[in-house]
């Protein structure tokens, strides 16, 4: 999934299910991604766990806050590999704020944020929804 503003690019590409053997949500939910992050003056590329249920969660909100029914929407992963804050301003354009962080080294983190317009936020929004129809969400909490 790729958003894109005018000064700032991140994408998250979804590698494989971390455990494709077992039903249970809390092991099954997994997934091995690729984040890259390209700002103004920063790039960074790296390897997270992130889970289908926060893609869920977050495709959720992203629909409320393109139709107008909330100002925001966030990402927060289990492990704060990736965090995101979808926020709308009064000139129709979204802001997007964020932070990465490599938790294998603590302490490396990166904050960032960038302006994207509706249809790039609408674009990732439905990238979120093809990455949740090729892994769903699998079992209960």
């Amino acid at each position: 999934m790729l958003l894109k503003g005018e000064v700032g690019k991140l994408a998250v590409n979804i590698k494989a299910r971390n455990d494709s053997s077992t039903l249970d949500f809390w092991d099954a939910n997994w997934l091995f991604t690729e984040i890259n992050l390209e700002t103004l003056s920063f790039k960074a590329s790296y390897r997270a766990n992130l889970r289908t249920d926060e893609f869920q969660r977050f495709y959720l909100e992203l629909d409320d806050l393109l139709n107008y029914t909330a100002d925001e929407a966030g990402f927060n992963s289990t492990e704060e590999w990736l965090t995101l804050r979808m926020i709308r301003n009064k000139s129709g354009l979204f802001t997007c704020k964020g932070k990465i962080a490599i938790i294998d080294y603590p302490g490396n983190s990166l904050e960032f944020n960038f302006a994207v317009d509706a249809p790039s936020t609408e674009r990732f929004k439905e990238e979120i929804k093809e990455i949740l129809d090729k892994y769903p969400v699998i079992g209960e909490p």
